[in-house]
C-alpha cells in the first residue's frame, strides 16, 4: 500500500517550490483568457471535469508538523446541474517540527466527495463539499511512514471564465484519525486539518440547458377564403353563400333543427318530421285549406269555411258519423242509427240504445245534466207516432236481489214519468220494467263490470205495446 502511494506521490511531484509557481503562472494565464471570453458558463448534467490547484496545508496543535503548501488533482462527473462526484489527491511536502535541522516528510490525501452546486446555472457557482478518503505520512527513511483514516468537509466556489474554463476556491475541514506517529510526542489521535486551496478546473461534454429557449420558428399559416364571412372557411363550407351576420353550424350552413332542408330562419312551420314533404317556406301542402297540414288531416276535402278539430275533421258532438253543421239531431246517443241528418232511422224490427243516465246509490231520482240525453228520446218518439218504447232497467248483484229488483223498476219509472211530463209523450207509448242483477253484460267481479251492469235501456219497436 505504501509503495503505490509513493509511487503515485512521484507522479504529482509535490516537492519543492518550482511547481507552486509553474502552477501561479498557469492560475494567472487562464484568468487572463478568461478577460476575452464572453460565453455563457454554467454546470452542465453528464461533463467531466478534472482541474489542479494549490494553496496551504495547516495542521492543528502540537502533530509536530510545519504547516505548508499544498499541490492537488481533482476528476469529477456531473450526474445533475446540482450533484457531481469528485475524486481528489492532494501532496503537501513538509518537515518535522522537532528537528533544529529540519528532517523531510511527504503527506498525501487521497479521497472522494460529493458536491452539491448551488445556482448551477450562473458564472459564479457556490457549492458544499463532503467527502471520505486516507491521510498518508512518507519519509525519507521510512521510519516514521503511516497512515490515517479521514473525513473531510467544507465550502467552495466556481467562476466559469469560459464555457468549460473555471476559476475555483476550496476551503476544507480535514479530520483524520488512527494511530499517531509512535516518534512523535502526541497523546491524541484525532485531529483538526485545514486547507485552503486555489485552482482551475475544464469540464467537458455533457448537456447544456439553454436559459433562453428559442421560440420556434413562426410560420405564417396558409390563408383560406371564408367568401360568406360566416366564420367558416370555404373549403369546408357547405353553404357558401349564407347571408352576412346568419347563425350558422360547423358546416357553415344555417340551423335546420326538423332537417326539413329549410334553415331555421326561414322555416314557417319548424318541428315538421323529417320524412314530409314541405315547400319553400318549410310547411306541408294544406289541400283543403282548412288549417290542419294534409299529414295531420284525417278528413281531408273538408269544404271551405267549415271548423274542423285538432284532425282536421268537423266536429261531431253526438259521435254519430254526422257533422254538427248538418246534424239535425245533435244530440243522438251513441251507437244509434241515424240518417244523413244525423236522426234516428225509422225501426222495422227493433233497437236498443244505451241510456248515458247515472244514479245515486240506491236512489232513481233523475239529475239535470241527464235531462238533454232524454230528450233524444222523446224527439224520436215525436218523429215516429208509430214507434213505441220501453225503459228497462238493470242492477249489478250487490246488496239483496229484491231490493235490485225494485230499485231497477224505480229508475225505469223515473224516465218513462220524466218523458211523459217534459215532453208529452203518451203514456201508453212507454213501458217501464225492471231486471234487477237478472241480466248482467260484465261480471260482477270487478267494479268495472259491475258499473257496466248499472245501466237504463230504451227498447223501441215499431208495433204498439202489449
Amino acid at each position: 500500500m505504501l509503495i503505490n502511494i509513493k509511487f503515485f506521490c512521484k507522479i504529482l511531484a509535490v516537492k519543492g517550490e518550482k511547481n507552486v509557481k509553474k502552477l501561479s503562472v498557469l492560475a494567472v494565464l487562464v484568468l487572463f483568457m478568461s478577460v476575452f471570453s464572453t460565453a455563457q458558463a454554467e454546470v452542465r448534467a453528464g461533463a467531466f471535469s478534472y482541474g489542479l490547484s494549490t494553496g496551504g496545508y495547516f495542521f492543528e496543535g502540537n502533530q509536530g508538523y510545519k504547516d505548508t503548501v499544498s499541490l492537488g488533482f481533482r476528476a469529477g462527473y456531473n450526474f445533475t446541474e446540482n450533484w457531481e462526484a469528485e475524486f481528489f489527491a492532494n501532496g503537501m511536502p513538509s518537515e518535522f517540527e522537532d528537528y533544529k535541522d529540519g528532517k523531510h516528510i511527504d503527506i498525501f490525501t487521497v479521497g472522494m466527495e460529493g458536491l452539491y452546486h448551488f445556482m448551477p446555472r450562473n458564472r459564479f457557482v457556490p457549492y458544499l463539499a463532503m467527502g471520505l478518503g486516507g491521510i498518508y505520512y512518507t519519509s525519507e527513511d521510512d521510519r516514521f511512514d503511516h497512515s490515517k483514516f479521514m473525513i473531510d468537509y467544507g465550502v467552495g466556489f466556481k467562476y466559469f471564465v469560459t464555457e468549460n474554463l473555471s476559476l475555483r476556491t476550496d476551503l476544507r475541514h480535514l479530520v483524520p484519525f488512527g494511530e499517531d506517529d509512535k516518534f512523535i510526542d502526541n497523546p491524541h489521535d484525532l485531529h483538526n486539518d485545514v486547507m485552503l486551496s486555489f485552482g482551475i478546473s475544464y469540464d467537458f461534454e455533457g448537456v447544456k440547458e439553454d436559459p433562453y429557449p428559442q421560440a420556434a420558428e413562426q410560420t405564417t399559416p396558409e390563408v383560406i377564403p371564408d367568401t360568406d364571412k360566416d366564420g367558416v372557411s370555404d373549403n369546408i363550407d357547405k353553404c357558401a353563400d349564407t347571408p352576412y351576420g346568419s347563425e350558422t353550424d360547423q358546416y357553415g350552413c344555417p340551423p335546420d333543427a326538423d332537417r326539413d332542408g329549410v334553415p331555421d330562419i326561414a322555416d314557417r312551420c319548424p318541428g315538421t318530421p323529417a320524412s314530409i314533404v314541405v315547400d319553400k317556406s318549410g310547411c306541408s301542402p294544406d289541400t283543403d285549406r282548412d288549417g290542419i297540414f294534409d299529414y295531420q288531416d284525417s278528413c281531408q276535402g273538408t269544404p271551405a269555411g267549415v271548423s274542423v278539430d285538432e284532425k282536421g275533421c268537423p266536429p261531431d258532438a253526438d259521435k254519430d258519423g254526422v257533422t254538427d253543421s248538418l246534424d239535425q239531431c245533435p244530440q243522438t246517443p251513441v251507437g244509434t242509427p241515424v240518417n244523413k241528418e244525423g236522426c234516428i232511422e225509422a225501426i222495422d224490427t227493433g233497437v236498443s240504445i244505451l241510456l248515458k243516465v247515472e244514479f245515486d246509490s240506491g236512489k232513481s231520482v233523475i239529475k239535470p245534466k241527464y235531462h238533454k240525453e232524454l230528450q233524444t228520446v222523446a224527439v224520436f218518439m215525436k218523429e215516429h207516432p208509430e214507434a213505441t218504447a220501453t225503459i228497462v232497467g238493470h242492477t249489478d248483484n250487490t246488496g239483496k236481489r229484491q231490493a235490485n229488483m225494485l230499485l231497477s223498476k224505480s229508475r225505469a219509472n223515473s224516465i218513462r214519468q220524466h218523458l211523459i211530463d217534459k215532453f208529452g209523450i203518451e203514456r201508453f207509448r212507454i213501458k217501464a220494467i225492471g231486471y234487477g242483477p237478472d241480466k248482467p253484460v260484465a261480471s260482477n267481479a270487478t267494479q268495472e263490470g259491475r258499473q257496466k251492469n248499472r245501466r237504463i235501456v230504451a227498447l223501441f219497436e215499431t208495433s204498439p205495446i202489449q
